[in-house]
């Protein structure tokens, strides 16, 4: 009965192993990132309008090494300070 016991929970430990170890290796890295933000004044007030934004990516908050970027976009809406983005390249306008 002991046995029986330790085999079932060896089995039931191979099958969670099992599971996480598959989807871990299933998920990909996404293309496409969506990516919103705030911006204010130098008063800390919210800006509206339409703002030309680039985006980069750093390994650290000051004085990092560039990992991703520049992506430039032209015309953004900023609504009471709010954007959003898609980050990545747009293989189509449909689906960006």
């Amino acid at each position: 009965m002991q046995i029986q016991k330790i085999h079932l929970s060896c089995l039931c430990c191979f099958f969670l192993l099992f599971s996480f170890i598959s989807s871990a290796h299933s998920a990909a890295v996404p293309a496409l990132i969506n990516y919103q933000g705030q911006i204010t004044d130098t008063d800390s007030n919210p800006v509206t309008g339409t703002k030309k934004l680039t985006i980069n990516i750093y390994n650290a908050v000051s004085g990092g090494t560039l990992l991703w970027g520049p992506q430039v976009f032209p015309t953004v809406p900023v609504i009471n300070g709010y954007f959003n983005v898609i980050l990545g390249v747009c293989r189509s306008e449909t689906f960006c």
